[in-house]
């Protein structure tokens, strides 16, 4: 796994989302920077959690919590998890906001 993830060490490769295989393809991946993984085989890029929620935050700024949970399947445990690694920044805190946060 180190060889995937150039050395940088996950909790638990399936917690953080890395894929282990092309979604598409089958075939094996290897870990491309940012969250993205590159099929040998195919060329097609998958992401891990970072990369998704990465790749959401940056289409939908300022989406809360329960939304890049809809539009990525990220677990709300996980993107919290992403927040507290400081790998996600949140925004200011905004008067009368709660637990469902801007991000």
């Amino acid at each position: 796994m180190a060889d995937i993830a150039e050395g940088l060490l996950f909790k638990d490769p399936e917690e953080e989302g890395i894929p282990v295989a092309c979604p598409y393809c089958g075939g094996r991946v290897k870990y491309a920077g940012l969250g993205e993984y590159e099929c040998e085989k195919c060329g097609r890029i998958s992401y891990d959690n970072y990369g998704k929620v990465r790749n959401f935050l940056e289409n939908h700024p300022g989406a809360t919590i329960n939304q890049v949970m809809a539009g990525t399947g990220v677990s709300k445990a996980s993107i919290k998890q992403l927040i507290a690694d400081d790998r996600i920044q949140r925004r200011p805190y905004v008067k009368g906001t709660d637990d469902d946060d801007i991000i």
